[in-house]
């Protein structure tokens, strides 16, 4: 709402808000197929990484010439970002409850 805000015009608004789709909708076939053949704990580490730098240099270049910008990259790589992740922590969740789920019916 800060972009509409500031620069008051809608078309802007939309057009950043599809671009920070896109990645999303094309982002998470290749976050599910990465989550079952890769070492899941070094691309957590890494995508998260990512996130903090990402987050990090946006803090620090934001001011107010530039801020729009500032954001439309940042929600952009985060809209990469994310997909990937999301899907990455679905597979470590499911994993985390089938071993809980088999540790209860041992124990029964």
């Amino acid at each position: 709402m800060y972009v509409l805000e500031a620069v008051g015009s809608a078309t802007i608004f939309a057009g950043i808000l599809a671009m920070a789709t896109f990645p999303t909708i094309l982002l998470s076939v290749l976050g599910g197929i990465l989550a079952d053949r890769a070492n899941r704990k070094i691309i957590m580490v890494a995508l998260d990484t990512l996130t903090g730098i990402s987050i990090l240099g946006a803090t620090l270049l934001f001011s107010g010439s530039n801020g729009i910008v500032v954001i439309g990259v940042l929600l952009i790589l985060l809209s990469i970002w994310g997909p990937l992740s999301r899907q990455l922590f679905k597979r470590v969740y499911l994993k985390c409850n089938q071993v809980i789920t088999l540790s209860k019916g041992m124990l029964l």
